[in-house]
């Protein structure tokens, strides 16, 4: 359905810098352990480094307290949303790898010719083409996602 890249989250006034200074941060894991902490450590692993990680937390307003309060940095889902209240930076990743999340949506045989099943995928499409992601063609038996 589409893919989200992820970008790290700062507090504002601190200037991004390259992978020398993302080596030498204190970052945040956040998120579903399941795959967001592997995304972590892989994403780390590709620019050549190990993240030096203090605090987790799975719920995304609570990394962002954590952030704002000087904390660390995390990686967030290109989709994710804060609070406006939250004074935060997003800083867009750049390099040969950039760690992204594909979106897949499946349903039953024949589903996604119901209105409501092909109006929702639609809508989807379309947000995942405006946040930046792309979408894929058809799968062989699905739904042509």
């Amino acid at each position: 359905m589409g893919a989200s890249r992820r970008r790290p989250r700062r507090p504002p006034g601190q200037r991004p810098g390259g992978r020398h200074e993302a080596a030498t941060e204190t970052w945040l894991r956040a998120g579903d352990p399941r795959d967001q902490h592997l995304l972590l450590t892989s994403a780390c692993a590709a620019a050549g480094f190990s993240p030096r990680v203090t605090h987790n937390a799975v719920d995304w307003s609570a990394i962002a307290a954590l952030v704002a309060g000087g904390h660390g940095i995390c990686l967030l889902p290109h989709l994710a949303t804060f609070p406006r209240s939250d004074a935060l930076v997003r800083v867009p990743l750049t390099g040969d790898v950039v760690p992204t999340r594909r979106l897949v949506g499946f349903v039953r045989r024949g589903g996604s010719r119901t209105p409501l099943v092909r109006d929702g995928l639609r809508a989807l499409r379309e947000a995942a083409a405006e946040s930046g992601g792309a979408h894929g063609g058809a799968h062989s038996g699905g739904s042509g996602l």
